[in-house]
């Protein structure tokens, strides 16, 4: 199966595969860095990275439908920038 993805900016990606597994998104859990901020969904990687069983079958189920539907949710579009001020006394 070959699926060509696209967003509003033009960006094209071709995938071509079999059937989306649990092992792909395990894999792709993986490959996440730690120490780095949440996402929008309040989810640190560390979380998703190694929470076990129950997170990753909900991201894959997740993941399989958007690949069934062909549409990613606009909350994904989404970015949060948080400036932290620090002030010092002299």
């Amino acid at each position: 199966m070959n699926r060509q993805l696209h967003d509003k900016n033009a960006h094209y990606l071709i995938l071509s595969c079999n059937r989306l597994t649990t092992e792909d998104v395990k894999k792709a859990m993986i490959n996440l860095k730690n120490n780095k901020a949440a996402g929008t969904d309040g989810i640190y990687p560390e979380f998703k990275k190694y929470g076990g069983n129950k997170p990753l079958n909900r991201i894959y189920e997740l993941v399989r439908q958007i690949w069934e539907e062909e549409r990613i949710p606009e909350e994904w579009k989404e970015t949060i920038i948080e400036i932290g001020v620090r002030i010092t006394g002299e």
